[in-house]
């Protein structure tokens, strides 16, 4: 039987038993079938266990999002030997280096810049009458997300850690199914499988995005041209942000939020100060 091969297959036991069995037969010809016919149930035991061998995996760690969290995980990962894969759907570097925290800050320092040359004559400094180029302001918000993305994408094949593109579905037994844009399907397995996914706006249920006249964080990072007047519903980090970037460059801001204190989730000392200091006339 196969079995009978499963005592010497990785020791030395193995080896004893074929010499053995050469050395009790001086035919050569015999000798020949016996080699012949263990090297033949070797091979079949190698088969079988093949059959019944845990599934090599793909990767040792496959990160699903290639955000702040996703990216450093997996450069983390890779540093430590671990062979590593990242799936993203859309640009390297998840929302907050292209839709979040970076591009924002982009077009704060433009209205902070533009602010200051509103107010030159206060430090001494004379200026000319300047005005707010709201398409270059966007512009450059987009390029400096646009080069963060690449800074990351540098840093992933630097590690050599494997971009995937495309749309992630966990499955049952450590096995994710990757969608790309053509709809095509290709199957991949970890050891381990990090989901950072990072989060989305959330809609009112009576007021839907239109993408229009209702806009989310990305149409209000890239409108064409600038609003006269803009009502901005939440007051956390990122309604706040859009409210003063947006009235600090001349468009009229209605700032709404359900709370007693706008940026509700910080002291109230914080809230109280940014409260002044959106109250005040320029």
């Amino acid at each position: 039987m196969i079995f009978e091969l499963f005592p010497y297959r990785r020791s030395n036991k193995y080896k004893s038993y074929l010499s053995k069995k050469l050395i009790s037969c001086w035919d050569v010809e015999i000798q020949g079938k016996i080699i012949a016919g263990l090297l033949e149930q070797q091979a079949a035991f190698s088969y079988l266990r093949g059959l019944f061998k845990t599934e090599k995996m793909n990767f040792d760690v496959l990160v699903i999002g290639s955000g702040p969290g996703g990216y450093v995980a997996a450069i983390r990962a890779a540093q430590l030997g671990l062979k590593t894969a990242v799936v993203e759907r859309a640009e390297v570097g998840g929302i907050c280096l292209n839709w979040g925290c970076i591009p924002t800050k982009a077009l704060l320092k433009s209205s902070q810049v533009f602010q200051y040359i509103q107010h030159a004559t206060d430090y001494g400094v004379s200026a000319g009458d300047a005005k707010a180029d709201f398409p270059a302001m966007v512009k450059r918000s987009r390029d400096v997300a646009e080069t963060m993305s690449k800074g990351v994408n540098f840093l992933l094949k630097k590690n050599k850690i494997e971009l995937i593109r495309g749309t992630a579905k966990v499955r049952p037994g450590r096995t994710v199914e990757v969608t790309d844009e053509k709809g095509e399907v290709a199957t991949y397995t970890a050891s381990h499988i990090i989901i950072a996914t990072g989060a989305r706006s959330r809609e009112l249920p009576n007021i839907r995005q239109d993408g229009k006249k209702i806009i989310g964080y990305r149409e209000a990072m890239t409108l064409g041209k600038q609003p006269e007047s803009m009502v901005v519903i939440g007051s956390g980090a990122i309604g706040s942000e859009f409210a003063y970037f947006y009235q600090s460059i001349g468009t009229k801001v209605t700032l709404i939020e359900v709370l007693p204190n706008i940026v509700p989730i910080e002291d109230e000392e914080v809230s109280k100060t940014l409260e002044r200091s959106f109250r005040k006339p320029e």
